[in-house]
C-alpha cells in the first residue's frame, strides 16, 4: 500500500487518522478514537 496523508492528531485532542491506498488502489481512511471501544459482540461504544 502507500501512505497518502500520515497519521495526525485530529482537531478534538486525542484522536488520529491517516489515509492510504491498498495495492488495488482502494483509498481508506484509518482512525483510532481512545473514547470509542469496541464490546465481545464486536459492537462499538461510544463514550
Amino acid at each position: 500500500g502507500t501512505v497518502l496523508k500520515p497519521a495526525q492528531e485530529g482537531a478534538f485532542g486525542g484522536i488520529f487518522h491517516g489515509h492510504l491506498a491498498d495495492p488495488n488502489g482502494v483509498i481508506w481512511e484509518i482512525a483510532h478514537n481512545p473514547g470509542w471501544s469496541i464490546d465481545h459482540n464486536g459492537l462499538v461504544r461510544l463514550g
